[in-house]
């Protein structure tokens, strides 16, 4: 457990009761189970472990203001139902009431300016907290475990929400974060199972790692477009998580970030984004489509791995490389589309739609036949010819020249009423020409023939 921490030149001064009234417990007045000690000009709540039932912390002792609860006050009081807390307390020490496991209610005055790391933390009872209009500060882990409280007004002082300040609780349903936080830490709401409304300030810049891990009714997100920065995992396993639109603001999306989001189905990806990390949206099963905006430069290692929904790929043209086994797993994936030049790619792709195929547009550079194992198909290219003078009987029937470019996928169709037409054969130019000839020719009475790139 955490040490106590010292108040200056602190002197222990416990309240002193008669030796029969100890041995009375019923009969003990609730200030007495309140222990206090002196530290300069002023005093403050020290351990006092035997607190129980509804106590009422006093404003003076021996003339001294009584200005702080200090760490680890009331920690394991198993039996405190109820605390009253004077306005001349200013802080309220770290763990100080953690393991409170009776506690139901609390109204922090309008005087305290910081709740401290773990003070109300694993209070499994606390139903309801109160804070004042003068708390600029909520420690680490300050309500974590509190598994049943349902509310918690965040009031408008409040500039900083520390990490894991309301981990795991469990019961709380809907949450409005003021405009004065502009941060949130790490895993602030991680583990609230029941949050399913979320407001957040058009002030805030930066969402911490795993602010929202495993919030498993959270459905719908707005990010604000004040937001740069969104950490690792902050929304691994919302499960329930079916949409988000990240703002232009944000230029990087961590690693794992949408990890384990099931039910996510639509994904809008601001300008601004520069990079897709490492298992970004990993397990996505229901994602059918993506498009990745121009400005994104790299995708991670397993970014959509097992994406199994995943049908289509759209990717910007200022992607350079392509992680490892990015798209691994994406069984129904029948095309990737690119609109820029050939990305390095760190593997093949594996385990991949039985017909997918890769996409490039004419005038982009480094395409071949094949990318990472896949053949590829030229988009946007000149609408192919037959070579002026080439059409005529050839060795083995009809035929003519053919004139494209190279890598350009060429489908030759026929017709005999020019209503109907059907491939008779596809070619994919290894250079700016190639022939054509029809076996077939002589079965028809007539034939007619035209080009179009697949």
């Amino acid at each position: 457990m955490k040490p106590l921490k010292t108040f200056g030149r602190a002197v222990m001064t416990k309240v002193l009761v008669p030796l029969f009234v100890l041995n009375c417990f019923a009969a003990v007045p609730a200030a007495a189970q309140v222990n206090y000690a002196i530290s300069g000009d002023t005093a403050f709540v020290a351990p006092s472990p035997n607190a129980s039932g509804n106590i009422v912390i006093a404003s003076t002792f021996n003339g001294y203001p009584v200005t702080a609860i200090a760490d680890l006050a009331f920690s394991w009081c198993t039996s405190l139902t109820n605390v009253t807390i004077p306005n001349s307390v200013t802080n309220i020490g770290d763990w100080a009431f953690s393991y409170c496991s009776s506690l139901a209610s609390v109204t922090i005055p309008d005087s305290i300016t910081r709740v401290g790391n773990r003070a109300f933390s694993s209070c499994m009872s606390l139903t309801n907290v109160i804070l004042g209009s003068s708390v600029t500060n909520i420690g680490a882990y300050a309500f974590s475990w509190c598994i049943r409280l349902t509310k918690m007004p965040i009031p408008n002082s409040v500039t900083t929400i520390e990490s894991e300040a309301f981990r795991n609780c469990s019961s709380l349903a809907s949450v409005t974060i003021p405009d004065s936080v502009t941060t949130l830490s790490d895993s602030v709401f991680g583990d609230c199972t029941s949050l399913t409304n979320v407001i957040i300030p058009d002030t805030l810049t930066t969402i911490g790692n795993h602010m929202f891990f495993h919030c498993t009714r959270l459905a719908n997100v707005t990010i604000p477009d004040t937001v740069t920065t969104i950490g690792y995992g902050a929304f691994r396993e919302c499960v329930n998580l079916t949409s988000v639109t990240i703002p232009d603001s944000v230029t990087m999306i961590r690693s794992t970030t949408f990890m384990d989001c099931h039910s996510l189905t639509n994904v809008m990806l601001g300008s601004g984004v520069t990079s897709i990390e490492d298992h970004t949206f990993t397990s996505c099963s229901n994602l059918t489509s993506v498009t990745i905006p121009n400005g994104v430069t790299s995708l991670g290692t397993w970014a959509y791995f097992k994406c199994a929904g995943l049908k289509s790929v759209t990717i910007g043209n200022g992607l350079n490389a392509i992680g490892f086994f990015t798209f691994w797993g994406c069984t129904n994936l029948t095309s990737i589309t690119f609109s820029g030049n050939m990305p390095n790619l760190s593997s093949d792709f594996y385990y991949l739609g039985s017909n997918t195929t890769i996409y490039y547009y004419y005038g982009t550079s480094g395409w071949g036949p094949l990318y990472g194992g896949l053949p590829t198909v030229m988009l946007g290219a000149p609408a192919p010819q037959v070579g002026s003078g080439t059409a005529g009987v050839k060795p083995g029937g009809f035929g003519f020249a053919i004139a494209g470019v190279v890598n350009q996928t060429i489908v030759v169709e026929a017709s005999t009423n020019f209503a109907t037409w059907h491939p008779v054969s596809t070619n994919t130019l290894s250079a700016a020409s190639a022939n054509f000839v029809d076996p077939q020719w002589l079965n028809h009475p007539r034939r007619f023939y035209r080009l179009r790139s697949n």
